[in-house]
C-alpha cells in the first residue's frame, strides 16, 4: 500500500469515527455540526437539550497531543463570553464502542 493510499484509509476512517460520533451525539441533542475536513480544533458541536454546548475532539485512540489541548483552551478562552456552557469532550472508541469524556 503506498503512503497516499494508507493517507486516503486514515482519512476514511477518520470521517466514518466522526459521522458515528455525531449520530451517537444526535440522541441527546438539539442540532450536532460537523466541521469537515479538519478545518478547526473542533470536529463536532453539539447544542445539548440540556442548554450546554459541546465542542467535541474525535480521536479514535483517544490520544490528544498537548499542543491541540493548548489549541482547544485559547479557543475556548476567546469564545466563552456570552455563548452559555461550553464543555470541551473527547470522543475516542473503547471496546467497538464510542466514548466521551471532559477535558
Amino acid at each position: 500500500m503506498t503512503n497516499q493510499e494508507k493517507g486516503w484509509k486514515n482519512y476514511s476512517n477518520g470521517l466514518k469515527f466522526e459521522m458515528r460520533s455525531q449520530y451517537k451525539l444526535n440522541k441527546g441533542s438539539i442540532l450536532t455540526h460537523r466541521s469537515a475536513g479538519s478545518r478547526t480544533e473542533i470536529d463536532i458541536i453539539s447544542y445539548r437539550k440540556s442548554g450546554k454546548v459541546w465542542w467535541v475532539v474525535c480521536k479514535r485512540n483517544g490520544y490528544l497531543p498537548p499542543a491541540e489541548i493548548t489549541a482547544l483552551k485559547k479557543l475556548y478562552s476567546k469564545i466563552k463570553e456570552g455563548h452559555g456552557t461550553i464543555i470541551i469532550k473527547l470522543a475516542y472508541m473503547e471496546s467497538k464502542v464510542i466514548k466521551f469524556v471532559t477535558i
